[in-house]
């Protein structure tokens, strides 16, 4: 059943992060693949709001086994408006109906299509969109896709979360070092 395997690909996902919790890159290509692939969508993205910009981090396109990455969308535009949890998919895609052809040399264009987005916060605060997008016919997202998709911005919630503690450790690890140092140079004077 589609529960089932929707169930199934969360599981796999879990492990998947146990195993390579140390490359944020890598959890994000398989998530997107992952749940392309399960909800047999034409693409599914990961977007990070960060500074008054959106940044695609990863999009996947089953059909074609490609991926995309790292694609800032212009500060400009976005400054102007005020995304709320509801409104960050909107403003997704009325950035990306006033991009020039500059701005899509390498963005996929965009697809007719039924999409389905999904905020992905971090300690309360939106930090991304996790974006699916199928094709005609016109899809109606099923209750069940819905929670699925959620859960899927959970775990990367979780993996963003990670790679943030990771960070502040190395700075702390630094900071350590350098105050441990500090007393015997002082001791010299």
């Amino acid at each position: 059943s589609r529960l089932r395997i929707q169930n199934q690909a969360l599981v796999e996902l879990a492990c998947y992060r146990q195993v390579h919790q140390d490359d944020l890159d890598q959890m994000l290509t398989k998530i997107t693949e992952t749940v392309s692939c399960t909800l047999q969508v034409a693409r599914g993205s990961i977007w990070l709001y960060q500074a008054a910009q959106l940044i695609l981090l990863d999009l996947y396109e089953p059909s074609l086994n490609r991926h995309s990455y790292e694609i800032n969308l212009p500060e400009f535009e976005l400054g102007t408006l005020n995304p709320t949890p509801e409104g960050l998919g909107d403003l997704l895609a009325y950035q990306l109906g006033f991009l020039n052809s500059a701005d899509l040399k390498n963005l996929p264009a965009p697809l007719n299509s039924s999409r389905l987005e999904v905020p992905i916060r971090l300690e309360g605060q939106i930090r991304g969109i996790l974006c699916l997008e199928a094709v005609a016919p016109a899809r109606q997202w099923t209750l069940d896709e819905q929670n699925f998709v959620t859960a899927i911005a959970d775990l990367i919630s979780l993996a963003w979360e990670v790679e943030e503690r990771k960070q502040t450790e190395a700075i702390l690890r630094k900071y350590e070092r350098i105050v441990s140092a500090t007393p015997d140079q002082i001791s010299l004077l």
